[in-house]
């Protein structure tokens, strides 16, 4: 089984959060890492229905069995498989969290719904597939990760990573640099700046200066 590695934050009631909190204190019970099916819980008719029962749930539930309730409602088989959870404040927290072969989209957006706020990245190497999730949006990504942009390339080495996400400067094209100058909507980064990783250590690099990296015509002191 294929796992999407995640980072979560989520902001969301004290109520909530508390539930949240206290129900995956030990998370090394499994039956106690919960998160979706808090909110979004299974219907216990489907998780107890047998294959014979097929029929009569897709009429009542417009699905078949609890694997296809999951994936219309959640976006993945199994709830966040969770570890590190950091309470921020009294409506804020952040997790790292496994979910098998796709992140819970729909669960997140039924939740943004229901007064929850998500930011969220993830991703599966072997799969060459890359999340991203600010409120309300969502960008999925399939495609090789010199193809990502390079602020979330820095975002994912920075939560999971560096030795896994090391941008090199050979691989950083045009295309990527100017996309990156033109679309982002970061204010906290200047405009024709943005953050790389470079020899396995953060460098904030001006456009032009990466592009010179690129064709050897200026060497970084290190």
């Amino acid at each position: 089984m294929q796992l999407i590695k995640g980072f979560y934050t989520v902001v969301s009631s004290k109520e909530n959060i508390d539930l949240i909190v206290e129900t995956n204190k030990d998370l090394d019970r499994k039956e106690n890492n919960k998160f979706l099916s808090l909110f979004l819980p299974t219907p216990d008719e489907l998780l107890q229905a047998k294959p014979q029962d097929n029929i009569r749930m897709g009429i009542k539930f417009g699905v078949s069995d609890w694997y296809e309730w999951r994936m219309k409602n959640w976006g993945c088989k199994h709830d966040f498989d969770m570890e590190n959870i950091k309470r921020i404040n009294d409506e804020k927290i952040c997790f790292y969290a496994d979910t098998p072969w796709h992140m819970p989209i729909e669960g997140i957006m039924t939740l943004e719904k229901m007064g929850f706020e998500f930011t969220a990245i993830g991703y599966n190497r072997e799969l060459n597939l890359y999340y991203n999730h600010t409120y309300n949006n969502t960008n999925v990504y399939e495609k090789p990760l010199e193809d990502i942009s390079t602020k979330l390339i820095h975002e994912l080495s920075l939560h999971f990573g560096e030795q896994d996400f090391v941008l090199e400067k050979s691989k950083v094209d045009n295309k990527n640099l100017m996309s990156f100058s033109s679309d982002s909507k970061d204010v906290s980064l200047k405009p024709m700046e943005f953050e790389m990783t470079i020899n396995n250590k953060p460098a904030s690099v001006s456009i032009k200066e990466a592009l010179d990296r690129k064709n050897n015509k200026v060497k970084r002191k290190m």
